[in-house]
């Protein structure tokens, strides 16, 4: 003998003993085995029938019970996010059922913001399913500068922006393509709002320094005899190009 009952998607073996002979049959009387133990798939009514070597026999029917499954079915807010969007993950609620994610929650309802799979085990009298969920979450846009970055005053700057599978483009200038020309006459900042092509967003800031002009002096004498040399110093520069 054996457990009588046992979870759909399992097995259940009953066993006889006490004899030389068996033959066991299901509920419509058809021989379905003559071993001493049987391996069932399927619940229903079955018997068995034990002789032994002086030809006595005894019987005895037994009802195999297979177990429903419990439900399990994970309800994601949203499968495929972005960086730093929480997602809730929802299993429903059944009287009775227990819960074990794994993330060692036994709640039915958890809140996750990281990406990965997740799974859930739901138990109920007596047996157990397994169901499981895959978050994406992409990255927000990675927002890279270049162009003029540094200019000298009156001079304009062109900036650009760029990020990977970037889709749309605000500055606080207002413009909506990936640079900007400006004419700062200081130190400014601008900003751009940049989205994806999965949705995500994400701002970042970027400062134009602005030079100021240099400011050329000469030094040495305005006057020189005629045949004579003179030695004119310049100041105020990094490098100088006279003409």
């Amino acid at each position: 003998s054996g457990d009588l009952s046992f979870c759909d998607g399992q097995s259940i073996t009953l066993a006889a003993m006490g004899g030389q002979n068996y033959s066991w049959r299901n509920a419509y009387g058809a021989q379905i085995a003559n071993t001493a133990s049987l391996t069932l798939s399927e619940g229903g009514a079955y018997s068995v029938v034990v002789s032994d070597t002086y030809g006595c026999s005894a019987s005895q029917q037994l009802i195999v019970t297979k177990k429903n499954l419990p439900n399990v079915t994970i309800v994601a807010s949203d499968n495929e996010v972005c960086e730093g969007t929480p997602v809730t993950l929802n299993a429903g609620w059944v009287s009775g059922y227990s819960y074990q994610w794994s993330t060692g929650s036994t709640e039915r309802q958890i809140v996750i913001n990281s990406a990965g799979t997740y799974s859930l085990q739901v138990s109920a009298n007596g047996c157990t399913a397994i169901d499981s969920t895959t978050i994406t979450m992409h990255p927000l846009p990675d927002i890279v500068f270049s162009g003029d970055l540094a200019i000298c005053k009156g001079n304009m700057a062109t900036v650009y922006a760029t990020a990977p599978n970037a889709s749309f483009f605000l500055w606080n200038t207002g413009s909506t393509v990936n640079n900007i020309s400006v004419l700062p006459m200081v130190n400014t900042n601008y900003w751009v709002t940049v989205e994806d092509v999965f949705g995500c967003v994400n701002q970042d800031t970027v400062l134009v320094r602005v030079e100021d002009l240099p400011t050329p002096s000469i030094t040495g004498p305005d006057t020189i005899c005629v045949g004579g040399s003179a030695t004119l110093v310049a100041s105020g520069g990094m490098s100088y190009l006279w003409d």
